[in-house]
């Protein structure tokens, strides 16, 4: 009950305030975690009792039954061509990747051609085959739907000095007047992206990167990112930006110190490490989900689509991308983007 957290939290706050007055390591990371259970009780006591899916957003779920139907991941370029195909037939006004691309995807014909050539075998056949690979090039088919409407790919960042694998991120944030190292953003060493083809096909790239705090949960959501001497936003941030047709972003300093991002007159506030509180609706599974394989099959109303924002991610058993947060405790990470 209302009543049962507010004693809880004000006895966690007394508490608090007794372990201000030590220094030793033990009480302040007792104090922490003190910390995080009142901003779980607060995040938890400001949900609604019955909250309402935004009708901006739609997740379209690769999840078990999708595997089943569809077969394992990773999917054929030509699958995932003819998932966007349907998202432009219902006149969809973003969608934005969950997942990415960062290898090509081998061209059978091209395969066959150069195992028979290898072989000696007859020539004619071998021209044959080279002349339809073209129809197996399923990476230049995803190309081309992609630069049909607007699409947003997610990267990913990484701390180590990693060999960088896909297309560097084509997205950026032009840097604050105070400087590159006036925001204390992650500094990121290496990427994993896409390949070149179909980021070059985008709108936009945004990183797809989580930020835990000390116990392991998801509470702040990263919106800017550092990778040599460039600022990068996230796939939430990019997507926002696409959404709302503005490709401005502007990072206001006060004191030296980073605290919001300003996008079409919209304000987001953030700390200096470009972290802003997420706000949670629910528990998971509160934003409106569709099974990819209901997608692909035609199980849906287009017009439930139209002129929403589609974010495209994973749930499904062995690929589940599920983060511990204040609202629960196996939160899908699409879902955290949304």
């Amino acid at each position: 009950s209302r009543i049962r957290a507010t004693t809880i939290g004000l006895l966690l706050t007394s508490a608090c305030l007794w372990l201000s007055l030590t220094n030793n390591i033990e009480a302040g990371r007792i104090k922490e975690r003190i910390n995080y259970i009142i901003y779980d009780l607060q995040v938890k006591h400001r949900l609604p009792k019955a909250p309402e899916p935004d009708s901006r957003i739609t997740i379209i779920d690769i999840d078990s039954r999708s595997l089943q139907a569809e077969g394992q991941w990773p999917w054929s370029r030509k699958k995932m061509a003819r998932l966007l195909n349907c998202l432009w037939e219902a006149d969809v006004a973003v969608v934005a990747f969950d997942v990415f691309f960062p290898e090509p995807e081998h061209n059978r014909a091209r395969d066959v051609a150069e195992y028979l050539s290898s072989n000696n075998a007859d020539s004619q056949i071998i021209e044959t085959i080279r002349s339809i690979e073209d129809d197996f090039d399923y990476d230049r088919k995803l190309a081309e739907t992609i630069s049909e409407g607007e699409v947003v790919l997610g990267y990913y960042f990484d701390f180590e000095p990693f060999q960088s694998t896909g297309h560097p991120p084509l997205s950026s944030i032009p840097i604050p007047p105070e400087g590159f190292n006036s925001i204390d953003a992650p500094l990121y060493r290496s990427f994993t992206s896409n390949i070149t083809q179909l980021a070059e096909a985008s709108i936009g790239t945004g990183a797809i990167n989580s930020h835990y705090d000390l116990d392991g949960a998801v509470r702040r959501y990263p919106l800017i990112s550092r990778f040599e001497d460039r600022l990068y936003p996230s796939l939430a941030l990019e997507t926002v930006k696409t959404y709302l047709l503005d490709d401005t972003f502007k990072l206001e300093i006060n004191n030296g110190f980073l605290e919001q991002v300003v996008l079409s007159n919209r304000v987001i506030p953030v700390d200096n490490q470009g972290l802003t509180p997420i706000p949670y609706r629910g528990s998971a599974r509160t934003f409106r989900y569709i099974s990819a394989t209901d997608i692909l099959n035609g199980n849906y109303n287009p017009n439930h689509l139209e002129a929403h924002i589609i974010l495209i991610g994973a749930t499904a058993i062995g690929l589940e991308d599920l983060r511990p947060t204040p609202v629960d405790k196996a939160f899908p990470g699409v879902e955290i983007h949304a």
